[in-house]
């Protein structure tokens, strides 16, 4: 009806200054018109929003128990090839089966939350509710750490190969990990006490109902708003600003070590011909014998390198949707709350 209103203001104007009043009272639809349009439009913005809520309740109730299944089998099968492996030796190996429980905790505490659909509701319980918050959150700051410590350990050992006998070594390792999980579990302890079961009040569209659920309280909002600045910055911006950096050089580096290695093979090739004595023959083959020990030494260091930079970066795009969208909500509080001290302020 709307629209059949617009055509018919166009065409009044066509009929020039003489029905200047009529095309003016025709700019102006009935207001039944424009309510029947308003109507209209809600209508199919409820509706595609029911089909958009059901087809991620279904993503939820189907593809998340399955990633998380998925998920705990995977590491379970990486920690097993790790450590019954000569993978095992390597200092790399323990920061990754680390990440692998640390990832397996995070699972299990989503497992916990899904449960709420299927109507088994234990998120909603005292105790569980924390715990599957506090394990999340632990969880989360292990993971993205241990990515900054095997990166940093592969920096130094591509940058500066003749340190990494003493640096990366594997109790190097297991002490870094140590002392990560002791900062991890009294940094989030306050989150036994910030979050609670709780039935709460909403109202929408005039009508009023209750939610329970696992919810922050009230009384801690101020210190659960300040502590969310510093876990931003911890988990957020700062691992990932090292992660790229390294990355980066690291890439760097081992372009630069390949095109050396390459030229150093070509003139070992064009040496080795000119070899005509018994003598020259035998260091030469000494010397060839160093070079395929040397070189498959180093084969095995790049193979770590190249695998451990594609699991860091696979970390950082896999986790990159999930920043930005965290990063958007963390900057959209900030603005709120400064906008309401600005406001209180001038009042």
């Amino acid at each position: 009806m709307l629209n059949r209103g617009l055509n018919e203001t166009g065409s009044d104007k066509a009929f020039g200054p003489s029905n200047t009043t009529i095309a003016t009272s025709a700019t102006t639809p009935p207001s039944s018109a424009i309510n029947f349009a308003d109507q209209d439009l809600n209508e199919h913005i409820e509706y595609q929003l029911g089909i958009a809520g059901l087809i991620l309740q279904y993503i939820q109730l189907y593809y998340t128990p399955t990633l998380i299944v998925l998920g705990c089998i995977g590491n379970v099968l990486s920690v097993f090839v790790f450590f019954s492996t000569k993978l095992r030796k390597h200092s790399s190996s323990y920061y990754l089966s680390a990440l692998a429980f640390s990832d397996t905790g995070f699972l299990v505490a989503q497992f916990i939350t899904w449960l709420n659909l299927v109507d088994i509701p234990i998120f909603k319980k005292s105790g569980f509710c924390q715990m599957a918050i506090y394990s999340s959150q632990v969880c989360s700051f292990l993971s993205v750490w241990l990515v900054v410590l095997f990166t940093v350990e592969r920096f130094i050992a591509v940058r500066y190969p003749l340190h990494r006998p003493v640096v990366c070594t594997v109790a190097r390792a297991k002490t870094f990990i140590c002392i990560l999980t002791m900062i991890a579990l009294p940094a989030y302890s306050p989150y036994f006490v910030m979050a609670a079961p709780q039935v709460k009040v909403e109202t929408a569209n005039n009508e009023t109902f209750t939610t329970e659920g696992c919810y922050l309280v009230d009384k801690y909002a101020d210190m659960a708003f300040y502590y969310n600045h510093i876990d931003v910055f911890f988990t957020l911006i700062l691992p990932f600003c090292i992660i790229v950096t390294l990355n980066t050089l690291i890439c760097r580096t081992v372009h630069q070590l390949a095109h050396v290695r390459r030229t150093m093979t070509l003139t070992t090739r064009r040496r080795l011909p000119n070899g005509r004595h018994n003598n020259s023959r035998r260091s030469s083959d000494g010397y060839v014998s160093r070079t395929f020990s040397h070189r498959t030494s180093a084969n095995s260091q790049s193979k770590v390198t190249h695998m451990l930079l594609v699991v860091s970066t696979v970390f950082i795009c896999l986790n990159l949707p999930s920043y930005i969208l965290r990063l958007w909500l963390y900057v959209n509080e900030v603005r709120k709350m400064y906008n309401f001290s600005f406001h209180h302020c001038n009042h």
